[in-house]
């Protein structure tokens, strides 16, 4: 009955939800992937030791800060991930305000997610950094932002954050 009565509203519905994805980029390699919006843009420059940065294509002119995220990875050969999360965990408290600390379940990749605050001299900074381990290799992902703009922002970035695997 709705397929004969709203024949276009129905096959406008099914096109946009199998097109829903298509947007989406990854960064893929033998030990992790990770996929990401078209809005983002990818830098591989190893700027402070980062496998890949994502910054926004367009950003908005006004902020003082531009929001990213970022993968860089630390030697922990004698750690386990609890171990090597509880003193990154330390040394995050030295200069910032823990605000969260969980162990989190992504399928086959699960780790730990810190969520601590910075300030700075232009204002706060949010901060989200999720850790797994891979052999000797903890991987720390990190997703920065202007606590002005990181409600705005968290739904698109955090979803970056929660297709990162480790393979």
């Amino acid at each position: 009955f709705l397929m004969m009565k709203y024949p276009f509203l129905i096959l406008f519905i099914i096109l946009c939800v199998s097109c829903n994805n298509s947007d989406l980029k990854t960064i893929e390699n033998e030990n992790f992937s990770i996929s990401y919006p078209e809005s983002l843009k990818r830098e591989e420059s190893g700027e402070n030791n980062t496998l890949f940065k994502l910054t926004p294509i367009n950003p908005d002119e006004n902020r003082n800060y531009i929001e990213s995220i970022n993968l860089v990875t630390r030697d922990y050969p004698d750690m386990s991930l609890k171990q090597a999360a509880q003193k990154l965990k330390k040394e995050v408290n030295r200069v910032g305000v823990i605000t969260d600390f969980k162990e989190i379940d992504l399928g086959n990749s699960n780790g730990y997610r810190l969520e601590f605050k910075i300030i700075f001299d232009e204002g706060m900074r949010r901060y989200i950094q999720d850790y797994y381990k891979k052999e000797d290799l903890v991987y720390i992902l990190t997703f920065a932002s202007q606590e002005s703009v990181y409600p705005e922002i968290y739904g698109e970035m955090n979803t970056v954050l929660e297709s990162f695997r480790l393979k």
